[in-house]
């Protein structure tokens, strides 16, 4: 069963941004410039945490990873444009 994830960075060097992005990208989608939001099944959320660690430098960057209970995940608001993001399961009304 996938869990939801909040992932976000703030990664000093541009070459590394780019990697770390494009790893996250693989796996969920792009909420602002440096959140994504995913759908992910444990061991392949270990997996990817695994892969950001090796890509960044743990000296300058930094990175947050917040999983999101069932009672977070209906109580979250999402506004404005969102028109790139379309998450799954989730009816605005």
């Amino acid at each position: 069963m996938d869990e939801r994830v909040i992932v976000t960075y703030d990664i000093t060097d541009d070459r590394r941004r780019n990697r770390i992005c494009k790893a996250i990208e693989r796996y969920g989608d792009r909420v602002q410039y440096s959140v994504f939001e995913i759908a992910i099944a444990t061991k392949d959320l270990h997996k990817l945490i695994d892969e950001l660690h090796g890509l960044m430098h743990t000296q300058e960057d930094r990175l947050l990873v917040i999983r999101l209970c069932s009672g977070c995940q209906a109580i979250i608001g999402r506004y404005g444009n969102m028109a790139s993001y379309e998450p799954v399961d989730t009816l605005i009304i």
